[in-house]
């Protein structure tokens, strides 16, 4: 699969955990549109589109569901933010395409550094001689081309102990437990 459609397929996959639009109090990521929180990301140009849909009449919710501006921004940030700084078409390349799809939804959920060193975890698990030091380098990449789809399982068991500590640490998030395993061992 080449690289546009590689990124095309985990964005999907991504997407659909992510939603549309939430603004929910208990979220520490607080309103979020496709998964960009505004806390993180207060300068992505889809803000001003969001926010205008709001103060208007009608659904505006449907509205930003489907407008085909914010569907480019939205694919244009994910591919800057995530995509290429994880290297996401060459690891899709060695390792395979649902090898780079579940590296760039755990990012997109956990952040970048975070998922990197859970990943590097599990390649080291299974035998790979590399550093967890949260970059994407050739090392990773190299180690990612020798193993495969084999280390999935390993990685998403080391998303869903981040949960799991994670929760611990900060009980108020148990409300979104099961849907985090759900997301991890996807």
């Amino acid at each position: 699969m080449p690289g546009h459609e590689a990124f095309r397929a985990a964005l999907a996959a991504t997407l659909a955990w992510e939603g549309v639009y939430s603004d929910d109090a208990r979220d520490p990521g607080g309103e979020t549109f496709r998964g960009i929180a505004r806390q993180r990301h207060p300068g992505w140009s889809g803000w001003r589109k969001v926010d205008a849909e709001k103060l208007a009449r009608g659904d505006w919710r449907e509205r930003i569901a489907r407008d085909p501006e914010l569907g480019r921004l939205v694919e244009a940030f994910y591919r800057s933010e995530f995509w290429l700084p994880l290297r996401g078409d060459e690891l899709a390349a060695a390792a395979g395409p649902a090898v780079a799809a579940k590296l760039f939804d755990a990012a997109v959920n956990l952040g970048q550094r975070r998922a990197v060193e859970l990943y590097q975890g599990a390649l080291a698990a299974h035998g790979a001689g590399l550093s967890v030091d949260g970059r994407m380098g050739a090392e990773t990449l190299a180690a990612a081309g020798a193993m495969g789809e084999a280390v999935v399982p390993a990685f998403r068991a080391a998303v869903a102990g981040y949960y799991v500590g994670l929760i611990a640490g900060q009980p108020g998030l148990a409300y979104y437990a099961r849907g985090w395993r759900r997301r991890a061992l996807s």
